[in-house]
């Protein structure tokens, strides 16, 4: 991406923002922008009063997780990278989800494969079972 089409993203995301409440970033960015574009989108966001949900991943999220998004979507593997430590059991998903909230992230939401996903806010902290699917 160059510079030039850099500039005319950042200003259309910027008018988009006017007539949204809610913004989802997810998945990669596109080649040649900064491993800190998705911070600076989600910092554009919030100076408008909206709210971020961040569903990405590695230096992204990483670099993304700085300017405290409304909410994001790690697996533990992830969570794992993000905080430099080892994932073993569904209490140290909810220690290190605990961890992200507390840094200034609304909404924690961990995907856990086949048990769902472990959901971690000011409200407390709710596990969501996907249903059985009979045959």
């Amino acid at each position: 991406m160059s510079k030039y089409e850099k500039e005319l993203f950042i200003k259309e995301f910027d008018k988009i923002l006017d007539n949204t409440n809610v913004v989802t970033i997810s998945g990669s960015a596109p080649q040649g922008l900064n491993k800190d574009i998705y911070k600076v989108l989600i910092d554009m966001a919030k100076a408008k009063d909206k709210k971020v949900i961040l569903d990405t991943s590695g230096d992204l999220l990483r670099e993304g997780i700085k300017a405290n998004p409304t909410m994001i979507k790690p697996n533990s593997e992830e969570m794992e990278s993000l905080l430099g430590i080892s994932i073993n059991n569904k209490d140290e998903i909810i220690k290190s989800a605990l961890k992200l909230h507390q840094s200034g992230i609304e909404v924690v939401v961990v995907s856990i494969g086949g048990d769902g996903a472990l959901l971690v806010s000011k409200e407390g902290i709710y596990q969501g079972r996907p249903p059985k699917i009979l045959k």
